[in-house]
């Protein structure tokens, strides 16, 4: 829980000093590395990773429903898309993504 809070409190502060940020790291490197080229080398691999990610949450999303559909489970659309999405989220999202299909299939199944 505490990286809920923390996550987009140091995500907003980065975010407003981005370019002091940038301009110490830069003159901190000196000439010893090419620090252009780094960042965009590392604006690649961040792009890749969430490209991935949402590649992986698309695939979970229709797995997820067509497996809850098999089986009879009612809001298989719905669960498998949440399911989907809240993969995404790191740490606590695949826990959620975990149990609200558990506990849909549960009182569906029982009733």
């Amino acid at each position: 829980m505490l990286i809920a809070g923390v996550v987009p409190f140091l995500t907003f502060f980065l975010l407003i000093a981005r370019d002091k940020i940038y301009l110490s790291l830069r003159s901190g490197a000196g000439k010893q590395m090419d620090f252009d080229r780094m960042i965009v080398r590392a604006n690649a691999m961040i792009r890749s990773y969430v490209a991935g990610n949402l590649v992986i949450g698309a695939l979970l999303s229709a797995i997820t429903t067509i497996v809850f559909w098999q089986i009879g489970l009612a809001p298989a659309i719905l669960l498998g898309t949440v399911r989907g999405t809240l993969n995404l989220i790191p740490f606590l999202g695949i826990v959620i993504a975990f149990v609200i299909p558990l506990m849909a299939g549960f009182f569906n199944f029982t009733a």
